[in-house]
């Protein structure tokens, strides 16, 4: 998911609002978070496809996203079904 977040000249702050209010609600919920949480930002991109399309270049959209990471090669100790290399 990536929304916009102000632009180069002038950055909003709705990035860090919703990083509070996702860490908060993680946290009120009990939700298990056992990964790493990581936050980017993209300028905008005439990419139709890309996840910042935005017709102006100078528009800063964040993004973010939850990483997991196979630490093992076996089966039996990838707890999200067929381990990854």
């Amino acid at each position: 998911m990536a929304f916009p977040s102000g632009s180069m000249e002038f950055p909003g702050k709705e990035d860090m609002s919703y990083m509070r209010e996702l860490l908060q609600m993680i946290e009120r919920e009990g939700v298990p978070a056992p990964a790493p949480i990581e936050q980017r930002w993209t300028a905008g991109s005439s990419a139709s496809l890309s996840i910042a399309a935005d017709v102006d270049p100078d528009s800063v959209h964040s993004w973010v996203r939850c990483v997991v990471s196979s630490r093992s090669n076996t089966s039996s100790e990838w707890p999200f079904g067929t381990p990854r290399n």
